[in-house]
């Protein structure tokens, strides 16, 4: 991928703000690339996040942000379905969608039934799960998807799911913002 259409988008905002960061695409991999650099980790476990339709470029700058920062390997992100990777989605991750680990595929669910074959376990997160993602120990090779604002997880990957997830809520809440859930899974187990 080259680093030029991000380029091209920063420099509108290099007008108005008197300069323009100079962007290493060098982390964002098509899947066909990165599945090849899986098992070559030194840990036994490996988490993923994938996003199944998160339109809020905000969000999904604190998305990349917490997932950077916390213990995920891979943030799984369809080309279509999801917010443009621009300079909003830049600004929210605080410049951190740099160094993010961003694996690129065509299709969410084509790409999850994939790895599924490889040996990866899938966890979706959902409101109505009976299972708490706290409760849940990870398999070896996990991938947690995060679904639409408003949505939730699509109907096809829910489909691909071992283990569909909740997050205890207290007090009459019914959700969480989606960046808030990624990063409590980006540090799930760590405590």
């Amino acid at each position: 991928m080259s680093a030029r259409p991000y380029r091209d988008c920063l420099k509108t905002r290099a007008r108005i703000k008197g300069f323009a960061p100079i962007l290493s695409a060098r982390t964002f991999k098509p899947l066909t690339t990165s599945a090849h650099h899986f098992p070559r980790k030194a840990c036994a476990c490996l988490r993923l996040l994938a996003l199944d339709g998160i339109t809020n470029p905000q969000n999904l700058g604190m998305i990349l942000r917490s997932a950077t920062a916390g213990f995920i390997d891979g943030v799984l992100l369809a080309k279509k379905g999801n917010a443009a990777l621009g300079p909003l989605v830049i600004k929210a991750s605080a410049g951190t969608a740099y160094r993010a680990p961003i694996i690129h595929c065509d299709d969410l669910a084509d790409s999850l039934a994939s790895l599924k074959k490889q040996g990866f376990s899938i966890a979706t997160l959902e409101a109505d799960a009976t299972a708490s993602l706290f409760a849940t120990k990870p398999g070896a090779r996990q991938i947690y998807v995060l679904g639409n604002e408003t949505e939730g997880v699509s109907k096809a990957v829910k489909k691909l799911s071992d283990t569909p997830l909740h997050i205890p809520m207290q007090r009459g809440v019914e959700s969480l913002n989606v960046a808030v859930t990624a990063s409590l899974i980006a540090y799930a187990g760590y405590f």
